[in-house]
């Protein structure tokens, strides 16, 4: 090994721990779980007893289709059956962090 200037330098050990994973971990993204995706409109948003600020869903042009404040609990039935079918764009907004985490939804088979 050498230094800056190419002179030789004393051998040396190094250890490096890296952990599993690159990137950033959203653990709260991990904590909800959403189904039926794809679904026929009606989802249920499991939340493990967290507090969400809001839930907003909105089409691909970013029209809002629903949206719903201060939900509390472990779960929430998502009612988007007067809805097309199609993709949409779930949001969450959580109360402690104020991260909103966006999710895909897809509805197929029922739609309007």
């Amino acid at each position: 090994m050498e230094d800056y200037s190419n002179n030789p330098s004393a051998s040396a050990n190094s250890t490096f721990t890296t952990g599993l994973s690159t990137g950033v971990v959203d653990v709260n993204k991990n904590l909800l779980k959403i189904y039926p995706n794809p679904g026929n409109g009606i989802y249920t948003l499991e939340f493990s007893n967290q507090i969400i600020k809001r839930v907003k869903v909105t089409d691909l042009n970013g029209r809002p289709v629903f949206e719903k404040n201060n939900l509390s609990g472990e779960s929430f039935q998502l009612d988007l059956s007067y809805c097309p079918d199609g993709m949409y764009f779930l949001y969450i907004e959580e109360t402690d962090s104020g991260a909103v985490n966006p999710y895909k939804l897809i509805k197929q088979n029922g739609g309007k």
